[in-house]
């Protein structure tokens, strides 16, 4: 299938679904646009208007909900970003936490801003630009690459001006983080750089508090640790229960899915279907989900911790591990003098005390820093700004990464 371009374009997981998952109607439609590249600059009226966003695929939320839990599946580490309190930097050190885990690790990594009324990642990554706009496909939305492992996905690149709000109500944030989750075309590793050692990330940046944003998203997550709604494709090409070898040494899903995204026809998709069904079966009981995990992030001060304190029992309410705190902004140490100074002021212990309180390991304490305020400043990684002033808290930071993965694995 080529489309008027020349090019071989996606074919992306909602092509992957048979008609005994998706209505006739979701087929039907794909079927009128799967020759399109999604460019509409040369196409017909007709087909602009059947391109907007709000006239695209209408789809039930079982149809959502299976190709979402798929797409889920791929990621080695899913991590949820929290902070009760709004200002506690927790945006700044999730764009630091992608940078660290692709140049350090050399992971592939995916930032998902799920902030709907305040999304800030475009802005902190200096890509909230006026020719910066996600790319609607007839295949879902391409991401905005940061760097060849770093792409980017917010409702910020969603609205034509940085400065439009997003109103919406509760149900409203539901709809469009289902619309970001199910459209979006996550970057994952090759199958030659899986062997490799690459690891698929997902970061998942949340605004403060606990709302609706955090409800839907961690529902939609925790469908991956449900074995009775472990997503594989049949034999006979619907999506169905069962369970993927995702961590194994074949990335069985990952395998079949390079396959799938040449595939050009019915019948090489369902061809596809059947050797990740052979593949599954043969790898018996090695299969794994992703590990799923959330960091705290907090300033030292009273007013952050207390909604910190709610925030790590809404975790717990809802059974969400937490792998680790951060205290953010902890002093400021002067570049001139070496004088320490407590901007934020521990009146009540600081992290350290909620960590002896909660069990929850506090991986570490970094000052505020003119390198990471530098490197935020210009979107940058915070490793290109630590020759610029020296920094005191770049290797406490690259510390907590190391934990917070060792944390992980130990708990798989």
């Amino acid at each position: 299938m080529s489309n008027q371009h020349g090019n071989a374009p996606k074919v992306g997981l909602k092509d992957l679904i048979d008609e005994d998952v998706v209505t006739e109607e979701f087929i039907d439609d794909y079927k009128k646009v799967s020759s399109c590249s999604g460019n509409c600059s040369s196409c017909q009226d007709k087909c602009k208007q059947f391109f907007k966003p709000k006239q695209r695929f209408k789809v039930s939320l079982q149809e959502q909900n299976v190709v979402i839990t798929a797409k889920l599946m791929r990621f080695d580490h899913i991590i949820f970003v929290l902070s009760g309190k709004g200002g506690a930097g927790k945006s700044t050190l999730a764009i630091q936490l992608a940078y660290a885990l692709a140049e350090h690790y050399d992971y592939k990594v995916n930032l998902f801003d799920a902030d709907i009324c305040g999304p800030s990642i475009p802005t902190l990554t200096f890509t909230q630009m006026a020719d910066t706009n996600i790319f609607v496909e007839n295949l879902g939305w391409d991401p905005i690459p940061l760097t060849d492992r770093i792409h980017l996905m917010s409702a910020g690149y969603l609205v034509g001006d940085k400065d439009t709000p997003i109103i919406v109500d509760g149900d409203g944030k539901e709809e469009f983080l289902r619309e970001m989750l199910f459209n979006t075309n996550f970057e994952f590793c090759t199958s030659k750089e899986r062997v490799e050692g690459c690891k698929n990330v997902l970061i998942i940046d949340f605004p403060p508090g606990a709302s609706e944003e955090h409800l839907v998203v961690t529902a939609l997550v925790r469908r991956c640790l449900m074995s009775d709604s472990m997503v594989r494709l049949t034999s006979s090409g619907v999506l169905s229960a069962g369970k993927i070898d995702h961590h194994g040494q074949n990335d069985i899903f990952g395998d079949v899915g390079d396959r799938l995204d040449g595939a050009i026809s019915t019948h090489e998709r369902h061809e596809a279907a059947k050797s990740l069904l052979a593949a599954s079966t043969a790898a018996g009981s090695k299969k794994q989900v992703p590990s799923i995990y959330s960091l705290m992030v907090s300033t030292p001060d009273e007013v952050c911790l207390s909604d910190v304190r709610r925030e790590i029992l809404f975790c717990r309410t809802i059974g969400l591990a937490i792998r680790g705190i951060v205290q953010n902004m902890s002093g400021f140490v002067c570049p001139h003098c070496g004088t320490n100074t407590e901007i934020f002021v521990p009146l009540t212990g600081g992290c350290e005390k909620v960590s002896a309180e909660t069990g929850i390991p506090l991986l570490g304490s970094l000052p505020i820093d003119l390198s990471l305020r530098e490197a935020a400043d210009e979107g940058g990684s915070w490793r290109d700004y630590v020759d610029t002033h020296g920094s005191a808290g770049y290797d406490i930071f690259l510390k907590v990464v190391r934990l917070m993965l060792e944390s992980s694995e130990k708990s798989v």
